[in-house]
């Protein structure tokens, strides 16, 4: 590596790791050495450093400054005056010292002086790199050995899957033109630099292309009408349920010269490094949705979903239930962990929030609300790719609606006391969460904070028992 927090990284993945056949650490196994001075512990194993301190070894250094490694010299060192040093022999290191050399963002460690460091060495070069470029894998012989994709990234859990939701505007689509009525039409001219504005009077109307946004001209309409869509449909579609949005990433005087020449070089450099600021142009949006491709991967993922749930309906317990359609459900939500878990694993690789959103982007028409996080919300995601006319819905707001659809109907302003009724409330809400109230629930929570189950017979009496099974019945899938 050529950064010194990469070695730190990579030490500390080395300490925390437990090979599969032994109880003990690395470290305990074999002696891992992170390079803070000029010299290998013969007894290491395992030999952690940057390529500076490996070259200043080379060169014979007892001492190297550690501040040398702290940032890239492939970031920040310009080319090289003529040939770069040459790596000489050093007996302390002879070219056969390592079996391997594993070297970490090797498309910054291959070029003039450290690819030199490199080959040196006798012995076996892996190269890890998440952006390989053509020369680096030339470098490496076209010996690719394996490639980790963004696919089987977001299928283990490394990398997050994305969509692209698109907003078009008027001006975005089409630019604009900012008319010159008379001599008293000026617009605010900013330089891209120092971002020091100042007036600058029409003589012709300025027309502008879709091309020439955020480059010569900046619109702030058309900037602020982004935005707004943005927090309007974009926020509620692609974070639902979040408080807090993720890191998003959108996009002086005049003084006269007399040489009309070097005035003329003066204006061409100001026109290159200037934008004019459109702040009359009302901008207007014309769509925001999801991509095409967006929508064409989550029709993919709906198709694959319903084909896998038809798969293997009768080899989990959860799809077996549902599938039979029996009401009330006999689920526990350790079913519906295994069925949430047997999603996650490859082929299909989803999570219930994916496939919920996916829904969302195909057949926006049946889905009402967020959803997807709650475990009984597969009950409902089963449902809506078994049955095209199932509205799908949150399992919490249906039971909700269930559960005032009843209260109506045992007129239950004027049947239960305040207390009674805080009582049936909590437990629609812990039908809502986990499918059914059972004896046992009464003893956790806010139920065991309130009396367990001893109370809930001194509100209810023999009606306790009916209660709960009418429950049940009425609110649960």
């Amino acid at each position: 590596m050529d950064r010194s927090n990469l070695g730190r990284q990579t030490y500390d993945e080395f300490a925390n790791f437990q090979p599969p056949d032994d109880a003990r650490k690395f470290p305990e196994l074999y002696t891992v050495q992170r390079l803070t001075a000029n010299a290998v512990n013969p007894a290491a194993k395992v030999v952690v450093t940057t390529v500076q301190r490996l070259y200043s070894m080379l060169r014979g250094e007892v001492e190297y400054d550690a501040g040398n490694e702290e940032g890239s010299a492939f970031d920040s060192a310009g080319p090289w005056a003529g040939e770069p040093p040459r790596v000489e022999y050093n007996a302390a290191l002879p070219p056969e010292f390592f079996d391997f050399v594993v070297v970490d963002e090797c498309h910054r460690s291959i070029y003039d002086l450290w690819s030199q460091v490199l080959l040196y060495f006798d012995a076996f070069l892996i190269g890890l790199t998440a952006t390989p470029a053509g020369k680096t894998v030339g470098f490496f012989n076209q010996n690719l050995v394996m490639q980790y994709g963004h696919r089987e990234a977001v299928a283990d859990g490394v990398n997050v899957d994305f969509d692209v939701y698109r907003i078009r505007t008027r001006v975005t689509e089409e630019g604009a033109t900012i008319e010159a009525a008379g001599d008293d039409v000026f617009v605010d001219v900013r330089n891209k630099l120092t971002r020091a504005e100042r007036l600058k009077r029409l003589e012709d109307d300025l027309t502008y292309t879709a091309n020439d946004l955020d480059q010569d001209v900046v619109s702030e309409s058309q900037i602020r009408t982004v935005l707004r869509q943005f927090r309007d449909k974009v926020l509620p579609a692609a974070f639902p349920d979040r408080g807090e949005v993720p890191k998003t990433l959108i996009r002086e005087a005049v003084t006269p010269f007399l040489k009309p020449a070097l005035r003329r070089r003066i204006l061409e450099i100001r026109r290159q490094n200037e934008q004019t600021i459109d702040r009359r142009t009302i901008d207007e949006a014309l769509y925001s949705g999801f991509d095409a491709a967006a929508v064409e991967k989550a029709r993919g993922k709906v198709q694959d979903f319903r084909a896998w749930i038809d798969e293997h309906r009768d080899e989990l317990t959860a799809l077996q239930a549902i599938y039979a359609g029996s009401r009330p459900l006999r689920l526990s939500l350790t079913d519906l962990r295994r069925l949430r878990d047997a999603l996650a694993r490859p082929p299909l690789s989803a999570t219930p929030v994916q496939l919920w959103r996916a829904f969302e982007a195909v057949e926006p028409a049946k889905v009402k609300g967020a959803g997807g996080e709650p475990l009984p919300d597969l009950v409902n995601l089963v449902r809506g790719a078994m049955l095209p006319s199932f509205t799908l819905m949150p399992y919490r707001d249906e039971s909700r609606e269930r559960y005032r659809a009843w209260l109506a109907e045992r007129d239950a302003d004027n049947t239960f006391t305040p207390e009674q009724r805080e009582w049936l409330d909590r437990m629609a809400a812990h039908i809502a969460s986990s499918l059914a109230i059972e004896p046992a629930d009464f003893e956790t929570g806010w139920f065991g904070q309130q009396g367990s189950l001893g109370r809930a017979h001194a509100l209810f009496g023999h009606a306790l028992r009916p209660l709960m099974t009418e429950l049940n019945e009425r609110l649960a899938a």
